[in-house]
């Protein structure tokens, strides 16, 4: 895959998903820089992309902590991700991309919580014994266990938390989520929490094809 600097701004994360879905499914990934991006996407945060096809899961990946300078490098690489390496999926083709919607997910200030604290913050992750889940708000229409439980990680099966959700409803909130998947995966083991603010961008991708890409 080429890398391009993108001259251009964007004024939201699904435009910047967008345009980095319609380049990276093409063989090329955008470079963009912080002052050509939106203030939510200029610091360095979190974020999880969860791409959509019919009302259905199509791929979703992440970052809890933030890996790189700023949000938007973190929406574009979990972008990719989701699109493409998602292993419950096959990869994205791009004559899907017009059937595709996106929640940005953008994470915030990630802090060790107790079971308590479940309920009082958006994102929680679970580990256990180098098991990762993330657990993102719940998306209506959706049930939940379709985008709200993510892979992070070390968390390369989903088939132990296959039972769950037949369980558990959206309305029972994430506590109770919580508490089932660190019984069936804990087992009695040590696990950690933690919890982190959490902001939304849902709706379908900006479909503007990314322009005056110069490669780097």
């Amino acid at each position: 895959m080429s890398i391009a600097q993108v001259s251009e701004a964007f004024s939201d994360p699904l435009e910047l998903l967008g345009a980095a879905l319609h380049a990276g499914l093409g063989g090329t990934l955008i470079e963009v820089e912080a002052q050509s991006l939106s203030p939510s996407l200029q610091t360095r945060r979190g974020a999880f992309v969860t791409l959509l096809k019919g009302g259905s899961l199509r791929g979703s990946m992440g970052t809890f902590w933030p890996i790189h300078r700023h949000a938007g490098r973190e929406v574009v690489w979990s972008g990719l991700q989701a699109a493409l390496n998602d292993v419950r999926f096959p990869p994205l083709a791009a004559s899907e991309l017009d059937e595709i919607e996106g929640v940005v997910d953008l994470i915030d200030d990630p802090k060790p919580i107790s079971i308590d604290d479940v309920d009082e913050v958006a994102a929680v992750l679970v580990e256990i014994s180098g098991v990762q889940a993330v657990i993102l708000p719940a998306m209506p229409r959706m049930k939940l266990g379709d985008i709200s439980v993510l892979g992070g990680p070390g968390f390369t099966s989903f088939s132990s938390l296959a039972g769950i959700f037949t369980e558990i409803s959206a309305s029972s909130g994430q506590s109770s989520l919580v508490k089932r998947i660190i019984e069936v995966i804990g087992g009695g083991k040590k696990h950690s929490l933690w919890g982190a603010r959490c902001e939304r961008f849902y709706g379908p991708l900006r479909r503007r094809q990314p322009g005056d890409l110069n490669g780097i």
